[in-house]
């Protein structure tokens, strides 16, 4: 599993500067569990907005913030991904991640 991990990572870190990239590579830096409660919708400059199914995921995603982000940059390479933010399902994110 790991050897596909890594195949994965390296066809994402080749991928063009594009909104897609950093979706496809949320569930393999969060892992099922977290991908699955908080899926990837949106990336805009620099922000990759995550639709947060429970509050308590909220928490949860603040926390493991830096260690997200540092896994999303060991897989698309450093500068790519600034930051997460969160809506709910059916919001749509603002043209401008929070401060």
């Amino acid at each position: 599993m790991e050897e596909l991990r890594q195949v994965l990572a390296q066809w994402l870190a080749g991928l063009p500067e594009s909104e897609e990239a950093p979706l496809l590579a949320w569930p393999l830096a969060a892992g099922a569990a977290i991908s699955r409660q908080a899926p990837a919708s949106r990336f805009e400059n620099g922000c990759l907005w995550l639709e947060v199914q429970r509050p308590e995921w909220e928490a949860e995603l603040r926390r493991l913030e830096p260690e997200l982000l540092a896994r999303l940059r060991q897989i698309l390479g450093p500068g790519r991904v600034g930051r997460l933010a969160w809506v709910r399902p059916g919001e749509i994110p603002s043209a401008a991640a929070p401060e």
